[in-house]
């Protein structure tokens, strides 16, 4: 769950990113016709203007698995939701609130994360997703 400052950024980046992904001229005579009706855009460019890693893939990824299987199994009962659970995290690495986040990130309504998983979680999440966070 995201803060309400990093909520509101989060909402103005991507409405900016619309609105000038939907600039541009109308005058399709001038200009030609549209390759494809939607704007294409290079989503990993973005993420990595916005600080956000790629998924791990391979090694990273079975490694940062492994690793948070060993703090507890649950933590991986959805390996897509940890992966992006992990990626997700490193926005809030930087800030006093990263064992915060993690709790809420990676735990949920049945399962509290508590305050050192959370730090062994940031551990596996600097090593094996973003190491220069």
């Amino acid at each position: 769950m995201l803060s309400r400052p990093a909520t509101l950024l989060t909402t103005v980046v991507f409405t900016g990113l619309l609105v000038l992904s939907s600039c541009g001229g109308s005058d399709t005579a001038k200009d030609g016709p549209s390759t494809s009706p939607t704007a294409s855009t290079d989503w990993d460019k973005l993420r990595e203007k916005a600080g956000i890693p790629k998924n791990p893939v391979g090694d990273k990824r079975a490694t940062y698995l492994a690793g948070l299987k060993d703090i507890d199994p649950w933590l991986v009962r959805d390996e897509e939701d940890a992966v992006d659970n992990g990626v997700n995290q490193c926005s809030s690495l930087g800030g006093d609130k990263a064992v915060w986040a993690a709790q809420q990130r990676f735990g949920s309504g049945t399962r509290s994360v508590t305050e050192a998983e959370a730090k062994q979680i940031i551990g596996l999440v600097r090593e094996h997703i973003c190491p220069d966070a």
